[in-house]
């Protein structure tokens, strides 16, 4: 699962209670206009605090060094 800066920031502050819901198994007709989302499931972590040992760098951002001085 991806999570966003903004999703484990917060939930890392002691100062906030977070609860992560995650829905997944979306299943989605795609032969109806628009398509039509049916029977996902959504799963409920209450006072969800994001493990380290469960996080793992996937992207980064990265300032090009400036090249004209």
């Amino acid at each position: 699962m991806e999570l966003t800066i903004n999703e484990v920031l917060p939930a890392r502050d002691k100062n906030n209670t977070v609860d992560l819901y995650v829905v997944s198994d979306i299943k989605v007709d795609t032969h109806t206009d628009p398509y039509t989302a049916s029977e996902a499931r959504v799963s409920h972590y209450p006072d969800w605090e994001p493990a380290e040992e469960d996080l793992r760098p996937r992207k980064y951002e990265y300032r090009l060094p400036d090249t004209t001085g």
